[in-house]
């Protein structure tokens, strides 16, 4: 079992005194704002005006939504840091009467006394290391004092211990992933369009002081974004369940971590009595994932539990039916409209908005959502990551570097328009090898050494190199010269094979292996290449793969101006030309199905826009806007392998592979 890590927080022992990280200073400045903030009382005189002084005082006490009281206590919350947060929610919940035996006896209730007293303190425990977490993490929490425990009537069962995600804008910190959230279901939003906070609804639903303001915020917030509107009748701002599933996905995008949807749980993988992955199903797929720590399988309670679903599900019934009727909803609606001032000649009524969207004139979109003119880039629609340069490196130094690699018999002129367009993709395949000293990495298809060159450069590393000449001989050496520098520098090399061969090297031989711009080449079977790699990395060991994507924004265009996609015939061969181009779906079934778990993968512009094609971005950026980070030129991506995953049965994809004999054995595992 995994260490249960603090995060530099300590966790006091049941008999030592709380090691609080807030001050009491702090404490006692919340605790007169909060007093301050209590004392409010319902707007009496809507007419008010801005100085306290001309109603005699009466506005001081008024509970207004630009109440400075309110606002301040907000600033105060947000400036403190994680730490702080947390020993303030602690301590709200104390001075309420809360305490771990008040929970634990509701827990114990609740439980029919069937939970052994060291779960109990164990789940106590993690909870508050999980809050802890999701807060370092960027998950911003507060309590919801108005939601009460499940079984309330229970004792130890109270109101408050409910944390609720601050609402945030999903657009703007997900962008096109936010379309691959499900809706909020019609019981959690305003009129199945406008989404809401559980004290937004309670205030408008129940009419209490305030409720008109509120709901005149959220539709304006809602209707005055004109872009969004005209790209989606969805809400673009996240609450409730909605904002901490997009708030995991942020924490997720941020991390680099994949999510695969629509995928099936076949079944748990277990060695030696230990779960350590799984075997799941995804587009017709089977994918076998290995785990580094554990398996997580969420499936929910209500879901697979009919008789709490039942339960509860009356009593969340009885309470929606009683309050947030339709009907009610909409005179609500209907009145706040009518009792509000018209608005100014150049703001378009809510009616037309609503009642006239075939009128709305199309616009395409592009990642920072601006409107995409005719004049648009590559850069408006194809969304690649920062170039990821060196430390202490500039783009022009580093160009010069590449540029001046001169390998013999090969004119520097000649290479030099190579490394001019491919010089980004250098630079990101680079970034994707591990900075350990000491690490033993193998390039294949090392000629012409620019990437060798980056890695003798950046990397402290043993290096082998191979290549492939379709020429006699199994080793050979290469002079090359780095004039910038005035290197000269003799690689020897190892010939053969990778697609027919097996691999002239031990088995767990390599930290690292590079098989860049590679596959695309292949003839007949990557399985066999992959199968090598695999066999000749230590267990954990890194593949490092790059290759063009074949779904990228120039072949897109090409499509629909009915051009041809495939490479030209090559005069160098069969290995001369791409022969089979992936996307990243592909790859993805075609590394996981061989036993590499993938750490990264990302596809990235390199080449400048290619000119000439007869289909304008402007025309095509609407029917591309939810693939905005799948279009680049290059796919690059990293991946792991295991002890277990090395001794797993190669597998060929269906939908890579047709005509092939169903027990074929890779050649040289039999």
């Amino acid at each position: 079992m995994a260490a249960t890590q603090h995060h530099g927080r300590k966790s006091p022992t049941p008999a030592s005194a709380p090691n609080l990280e807030i001050s009491p200073a702090k404490v006692w400045f919340f605790i007169q704002k909060a007093r301050e903030f209590d004392v409010k009382d319902v707007v009496t005189d809507e007419g008010s005006g801005s100085n306290a002084t001309d109603d005699g005082n009466l506005s001081v006490l008024e509970d207004r939504g630009d109440d400075p009281t309110y606002t301040e206590l907000r600033m105060f919350i947000n400036a403190l840091t994680e730490d702080e947060q947390v020993d303030l929610v602690a301590l709200t919940w104390l001075g309420r009467g809360d305490s771990d035996e008040v929970v634990k006896d509701y827990l114990r209730q609740t439980s029919g006394g069937d939970i052994r007293p060291e779960l109990l303190e164990r789940y106590l425990h993690a909870g508050r290391e999980m809050v802890h977490y999701l807060l370092s993490i960027g998950i911003q929490l507060e309590p919801h004092e108005g939601t009460p425990d499940y079984f309330s009537e229970l004792p130890g069962g109270v109101g408050g211990r409910s944390l609720m995600v601050v609402p945030f804008d999903g657009a703007a910190a997900l962008g096109d992933e936010l379309f691959k959230m499900r809706p909020a279901s019609p019981i959690f939003s305003l009129l199945d369009r406008y989404a809401i906070t559980a004290n937004e609804g309670g205030t408008i639903a129940l009419r209490l002081p305030g409720w008109r303001r509120t709901f005149l915020r959220l539709l304006a917030s809602y209707w005055l974004n004109i872009p969004w509107r005209r790209k989606t009748r969805r809400d673009r701002r996240l609450t409730l369940g909605g904002a901490l599933v997009g708030s995991l996905r942020k924490a997720m995008l941020d991390r680099a971590i994949p999510l695969r949807l629509n995928t099936e749980l076949m079944e748990l993988s277990v060695t030696d009595g230990t779960v350590t992955g799984a075997v799941f199903r995804h587009l017709g797929q089977e994918l076998r994932l290995t785990a580094r720590c554990g398996v997580v399988l969420a499936t929910g309670g209500f879901e697979h539990n009919q008789s709490m679903r039942e339960q509860m599900g009356e009593r969340g019934r009885n309470y929606v039916v009683s309050r947030y009727i339709p009907e009610r909803v909409r005179e609500s609606l209907v009145e706040t409209i009518e009792s509000c001032p018209q608005p100014h000649a150049s703001v378009a009524p809510v009616s037309r908005l609503l009642d006239a969207p075939g009128q709305i004139a199309p616009v395409a979109y592009s990642t920072n959502g601006k409107n995409v003119s005719d004049e648009a880039t590559l850069e408006d629609i194809s969304k690649s990551p920062p170039l990821p340069l060196p430390a202490g490196w500039s783009e022009d130094d580093l160009r010069r570097l590449i540029s001046s690699v001169q390998v013999e018999d090969a004119s520097i002129e000649e290479l030099k328009p190579y490394v001019e367009a491919d010089f980004k993709r250098f630079v990101y395949t680079l970034s994707l090898v591990p900075k350990q000293s000491g690490q033993r990495i193998l390039e294949l298809g090392a000629n012409p050494y620019f990437t060798t060159t980056l890695l003798r450069e950046f990397r402290s590393a043993d290096l082998h190199l191979a290549n492939f000449f379709d020429k006699p001989g199994r080793e050979g050496k290469q002079k090359v010269t780095i004039h910038s520098t005035g290197e000269v520098i003799e690689y020897s090399f190892k010939q053969f094979n990778i697609e027919e061969e097996i691999f002239p090297y031990d088995d767990n031989s390599f930290d690292v292996v590079l098989f860049c711009e590679i596959i695309e080449h292949l003839l007949t079977d990557p399985v066999h290449a992959l199968t090598e790699i695999r066999r000749v990395l230590k267990p954990g060991g890194d593949l490092v793969l790059t290759t063009p994507n074949v779904a990228r924004l120039d072949n897109a265009r090409k499509i629909i101006a009915g051009e041809n996609v495939y490479d030209p015939y090559s005069g160098h061969g069969p290995y001369g030309r791409h022969n089979r181009e992936y996307t990243q779906e592909d790859l993805f079934s075609l590394l996981n199905g061989n036993g590499f778990t993938v750490r990264t993968i990302f596809t990235a512009d390199v080449h400048p826009e290619t000119a000439g094609s007869s289909v304008s971005l402007r025309t095509l950026a609407p029917l591309l806007r939810n693939r905005q980070a799948d279009l680049g030129q290059y796919i690059f991506c990293r991946c792991s392998v295991s002890t277990e995953s090395k001794r797993l049965t190669p597998i060929r994809p269906e939908r890579l592979y047709r005509s092939r004999r169903e027990k074929e054995a890779v050649p040289g595992l039999e």
